[in-house]
Parts: structure tokens; C-alpha cells; sequence
């Protein structure tokens, strides 16, 4: 069983619910599956590249999962840090951003319809932009919070850039 989004109620199918209508009984009908739900506001989807086409879902390998900001494949020399709903963002980006933002303190000034890929919030600060995709930023917040992390893993061999 999964649970709906934003009710906390157990989905059911209809076709494998053998309640015969005690589910409508203890639900209200704006809590059901099939209920229709509030209209949300359209917000732009956030494409990611974090999978290698074709990847079989049932058995992902380390190759399989890629970089959002260059599409390079994770690999044992290749450290990454994951961001929110899987993104991924590999040590060699994360160091470019670094010294782009924080050292060269130049980058790409984000509007309020731009979203940072990695904690996908709208933010009006400066962010790091991807060579190899436009759409592709990271916030400055998300950069410093990046480097510590991976800096902080002994396993990574990752240095922040000086």
C-alpha cells in the first residue's frame, strides 16, 4: 500500500478494495484515491538527468546513476553528493561551482522562476550555472553545504578548492 500525497491515507486500487464500500464509510470522499483534488498552482518541472538511459530499475549499478551538471557517471574516483529527490552533483562540478562562486565570487544571477537543481527552491542569489546544461544550477547555499559534506568524507579524497 502507498499513501496519497499530502492526506496520509492508505491508496488502495478500487478494483483490489474488498470492503464494499466500508473504505467510503470511514473515509471521507476528500481523502479517497479518486477524489477529486485541490487545483495547485503550475510550477516548472525540474529535469534530471540523474539515471543512465535504459537503466534497469531492478538492478542499478554505481555507472547508472549520473552528475545533473555534467552527466558523468558516478564511479569509485568520481565522488557525488546527492541533493533533493535524487540529484546528484559530481566532485569535479562541485569544485568548478566552488571556485566559480565563492572564490571568483561571478555567476549566474537566479530570477524567481529559476530553481536550484539541487534543493529545488526559487532563489534570487547567485548560483553556479552548468557548462553542459543551461537549465542546470546550483545555489550558492547549496554549493558551501555540498563542499562540507563531501569535504567531511574521509572516504571521498574530495578537498574544498583554496
Amino acid at each position: 500500500m502507498s499513501r496519497v500525497p499530502g492526506y496520509g491515507v492508505p491508496a488502495v486500487p478500487r478494483e483490489l478494495d474488498n470492503t464494499h464500500g466500508a473504505r467510503e464509510a470511514a473515509y471521507p470522499a476528500t481523502q479517497l484515491l479518486s477524489a477529486p483534488r485541490p487545483a495547485q498552482p503550475a510550477s516548472p518541472r525540474i529535469t534530471s538527468h540523474m539515471h543512465r538511459p535504459n537503466a534497469d530499475p531492478d538492478n542499478m549499478t554505481m555507472a547508472d546513476f549520473l552528475c545533473d551538471f555534467c552527466h558523468a557517471a558516478w564511479t569509485e574516483e568520481t565522488p557525488m553528493v546527492e541533493g533533493h529527490q535524487g540529484t546528484l552533483i559530481c566532485g569535479g562540478c562541485l569544485k568548478v561551482a566552488y571556485v566559480e562562486l565563492l572564490i571568483g565570487m561571478s555567476g549566474y544571477q537566479m530570477t524567481g522562476e529559476t530553481k536550484c537543481r539541487l534543493c529545488l527552491e526559487e532563489r534570487k542569489t547567485m548560483s553556479w550555472q552548468s557548462p553542459k546544461d543551461d537549465a542546470a544550477l546550483a545555489c550558492e547555499r547549496c554549493v558551501r553545504q555540498a563542499c562540507t559534506a563531501l569535504a567531511q568524507d574521509e572516504t571521498s579524497g574530495w578537498t574544498k578548492p583554496t
